[in-house]
């Protein structure tokens, strides 16, 4: 895996064993210089403690073998080290993730085609979006979407996520609808859960988009029009029992 990341850098600094410590020098690392020493230090107990760039966090503690693993503690982000003389001690490694996000948007499809058209600006009050991890279990807490039906999650290690959409009152677009354009798609099935994605190292994961509408429904009255002028009058009664009206969608289909 790569050093650190292009335009940020981070610290290492040297403490003595005490309380309180006192620090004894400090190495800064960047994209170009990710390694660091310190070197003609007497035999005993030093502490070694790491200052991440913003938007990173330490990986996990001991993962592997000694000269490929991080030996930073997550939370403290330290290490104590022992020298006894003469000792040249190497792998004092850290290993840095670079916090990513997903976002979306959580729309009002006007005519249920599960594509986000123009003018589809509506959003449905009170809709909630819940992250999940890629088993279907909900992470953290739920974000209400703002008042152009966006939300976000921020701060989150790279991975594979879901998302389950909350939107009382409404049905969910079809999944998927637009082809070859996934920035007009609605991501979410008919329980508003969504298929896993995967959010990648300091990348913001966009347009996992939610469509929603409400059910709807259409009647009238079919009479017998005795003078045929257009106008149902007193005395014109409704037609024959056994009467078929058909409901076709846009294409004619029944």
């Amino acid at each position: 895996e790569s050093g650190i990341s292009s335009g940020v850098s981070a610290t290492v600094k040297l403490y003595t064993n005490t309380t309180p410590p006192t620090l004894l020098d400090e190495r800064t690392l960047n994209s170009t210089l990710s390694a660091y020493s310190f070197t003609e230090l007497p035999p005993g107990t030093y502490v070694l403690e790491i200052v991440p760039p913003s938007g990173h966090i330490l990986s996990p503690t001991d993962q592997g073998s000694d000269d490929k693993d991080s030996d930073f503690d997550g939370t403290s982000r330290q290490v104590t080290v022992v020298l006894g003389e003469g000792e040249h001690r190497t792998g004092m490694d850290a290993g840095l993730i670079q916090l990513s996000g997903v976002s979306g948007r959580v729309w009002i499809d006007v005519d249920g085609d599960g594509v986000q058209d123009s003018g589809e600006t509506g959003y449905p009050c009170g809709a909630t979006v819940q992250l999940h991890n890629a088993q279907g279990q909900p992470i953290g807490d739920f974000a209400t979407v703002g008042l152009d039906g966006s939300y976000s999650f921020t701060s989150l290690i790279p991975g594979n996520y879901r998302i389950h959409v909350t939107a009382a009152g409404y049905f969910f677009s079809p999944q998927n609808a637009s082809t070859g354009d996934e920035t007009t798609n609605s991501d979410v099935g008919t329980t508003g859960e969504s298929a896993t994605f995967a959010v990648t190292s300091g990348n913001i994961t966009g347009h996992i988009d939610a469509g929603v509408y409400q059910m709807s429904s259409v009647s009238g009255r079919v009479w017998i029009d005795l003078d045929g002028d257009g106008i149902r009058e007193t005395g014109e009664t409704d037609f024959p029992a056994g009467t078929t009206v058909e409901l076709r969608d846009r294409v004619g289909a029944l």
